[in-house]
């Protein structure tokens, strides 16, 4: 009786995610700049204002593009240029929440900004580990063999295997490589200044390079009074 419970459960399962409502929208494009393209089920897009954005879809950017979208339950994800990630898990809980919002990430650089599910729903993995959010908004960049993590606000967990690392301080960020897993460093203290973060933390080194829905509380790591 329990085997037969547990297959009807993943069935049950199965379905939510590669059923009907697979075939529903679960974000919108709130801005594209340039090319950024959707490839998924629904076919290879290139993306614009008010566009859908479905399960499957790998959400990707050419050199000079950067794309700004929403999900249904209001989790923001603003990509820079040359970015490639995919939404790779979903489980709807009503129409404004989310069960499971997984993205696979394989380069580019990213913002997120968690919604209204509970942070146990989201997941971001990477190619040298996977990140787990708590009310949380960060940044990521996938660059030249390493992804590097800023935190703005909330906190955030990343593993490396059996090695993790917690971020709860805005403005602290950490790098892995697969093969090692730094400890949490001030950006503002490790970089000195915005030109020398542009390339790895574009967004947080010039804000004006997103709308000011993705211009966070806690972002601007190289005011005054961060220095």
């Amino acid at each position: 009786v329990k085997t037969c419970v547990g297959l009807l459960v993943a069935m049950a399962t199965f379905s939510i995610v590669d059923g009907a409502s697979a075939r529903e929208p679960i974000g919108t494009v709130l801005g594209a700049a340039q090319i950024v393209k959707a490839k998924g089920t629904q076919g290879t897009r290139v993306l614009s204002k008010n566009d859908d954005v479905f399960y499957l879809d790998r959400i990707s950017s050419n050199g000079t593009g950067g794309g700004e979208f929403q999900f249904s339950d209001g989790t923001k994800l603003a990509v820079g240029p040359g970015a490639s990630l995919v939404v790779d898990e979903f489980v709807f809980k009503g129409k404004s929440r989310f069960d499971k919002l997984s993205l696979a990430a394989a380069k580019g650089t990213f913002r997120w900004i968690s919604g209204n599910s509970a942070s146990s729903a989201y997941k971001i993995k990477t190619p040298y580990g996977t990140l787990g959010v708590r009310g949380t908004a960060f940044d990521v960049t996938i660059y030249n063999g390493r992804v590097y993590i800023a935190l703005i606000s909330g906190s955030a967990k990343f593993c490396d295997g059996s090695v993790c690392r917690t971020l709860n301080k805005s403005c602290d960020f950490i790098v892995a490589d697969g093969r090692k897993l730094s400890e949490p460093e001030n950006v503002t203290s490790a970089f000195g200044n915005r030109a020398s973060a542009s390339q790895v933390f574009p967004f947080l080194a010039n804000p004006g390079k997103l709308s000011s829905k993705f211009r966070v509380s806690g972002s601007n790591c190289f005011s005054k009074s961060a220095q």
